[in-house]
């Protein structure tokens, strides 16, 4: 899946577009003032519309790419997700140093916005922009995966993880066991653990939660009571959450 291209040109002299007083209902509390430009645009805005909109600020990011960063977190608040990679795409063409965290706040607008397949495309695109990916951008993948109820997404996180030389923890594998649950794939929600078994943390009690909600969707309480039971030898405390899960797998039968 290809990035949104935005060509960089010419500063266009065309002022932005109106502020949100003057586009009435469009305005959004959840974004702050000196932002509002930005959420007027839209969800989608048109690459040129939103370089022309960006171009008085691309000096200013240059010098300070944490304002860029507050820009992506706005809008990852949003779950604007295209418009997250949109501005993403315009920081590079306008030579904005580019870090983990602006691709992790664009990692995170997508898993709020439930796009799972576009948080897995820009993971894998990490490394293309010389910056080193960390398990968060993982845990945010995983995540928007997990939000997408995508399963086969959430495994190819895992496998992108491991190209890259991410080390996934409890989070990611939380994250990746609910998005099989949700699949009903009980099978790989339960076959995680032992895939990274010695190379990171053992999933955390939400996961195993996770887990044990997966076979009881399937079918497989026999199954949910093996989790449940081997929780302590993984060093997870059962929790009331736990309890009620099993309980549930076994009234599913």
């Amino acid at each position: 899946m290809e990035l949104p291209v935005v060509a960089l040109r010419a500063a266009s002299p065309r002022p932005r577009p109106p502020r949100p007083q003057q586009v009435g209902s469009t305005s959004s509390p959840r974004f702050p003032l000196e932002h509002r430009w930005l959420f007027a645009l839209g969800r989608a805005p048109a690459p040129e519309e939103l370089r022309r909109a960006l171009a008085p600020d691309l000096v200013a990011w240059q010098k300070d790419p944490g304002l860029a960063l507050a820009a992506l977190k706005a809008l990852a608040k949003d779950k604007r997700a295209l418009a997250a990679l949109q501005l993403l795409k315009c920081m590079q063409d306008g030579q904005v140093e580019t870090a983990a965290p602006h691709c992790n706040s664009a990692l995170s607008a997508c898993g709020r916005a439930s796009r799972w397949e576009l948080g897995v495309d820009v993971l894998a695109r990490i490394p293309l922009l010389a910056l080193a990916p960390t398990v968060v951008s993982c845990n945010a993948a995983a995540s928007a995966c997990e939000s997408g109820d995508r399963w086969p997404g959430a495994l190819a996180v895992l496998r992108t993880a491991s190209v890259l030389g991410i080390v996934p923890n409890a989070i990611s594998l939380s994250a990746a066991t609910g998005a099989c649950g949700k699949g009903g794939q009980w099978q790989s929600a339960l076959a995680l653990p032992g895939l990274f078994a010695g190379v990171c943390d053992v999933l955390d009690t939400v996961g195993c939660n996770t887990a044990i909600s997966a076979c009881g969707s399937g079918g497989q309480w026999h199954r949910a009571l093996e989790v449940l039971s081997g929780m302590p030898a993984l060093r997870v405390a059962p929790s009331l959450v736990s309890c009620n899960a099993a309980i549930s797998a076994c009234q599913k039968g």
